[in-house]
């Protein structure tokens, strides 16, 4: 079971041609995430962050984009035996929806995918813990 929250800040770039957006945005999240493993153990992360491009469509105030991009992670394991935490990288593609309410008021919503691959983790009585055969972080 997977519990936490997330939030933080983004910033972002969009430069629009007729109907078509092209733009590029960065993201820093505070993830307090919280995770137990299949056996005893437990996974925490603390961070994410990543650069995405966008391509989208603009129609009025309405705007659909695609984006995708190179994404990083903090993962620590910990279990009776001791802890070990690492630094991941991976990718974030997704889709994006926002309403331009006013000029300086936009309503949003991302549907998001974040792959950092199987990181293995190793303390003192567990080698190489693939971290995607033992547990499954939901987005």
């Amino acid at each position: 079971t997977t519990t936490g929250m997330l939030g933080g800040p983004q910033i972002g770039y969009n430069i629009q041609y007729n109907s078509f957006m092209l733009g590029a945005e960065a993201d820093v999240t505070a993830a307090g995430l919280h995770a137990r493993g299949y056996v005893a153990g437990s996974y925490k992360q603390n961070f994410m962050s990543s650069l995405k491009g966008r391509l989208g469509y603009v129609s009025g105030n309405l705007m659909v984009a695609l984006q995708a991009g190179p994404a990083f992670t903090t993962l620590a394991y910990h279990d009776i035996s001791g802890f070990s935490d690492k630094s991941v990288s991976g990718y974030v593609g997704g889709v994006n929806l926002s309403y331009a309410m006013t000029d300086k008021i936009i309503l949003r919503a991302d549907v998001l995918r974040y792959d950092f691959g199987k990181p293995a983790f190793s303390t003192a009585n567990t080698p190489h813990l693939p971290l995607a055969s033992r547990l499954r972080f939901q987005n």
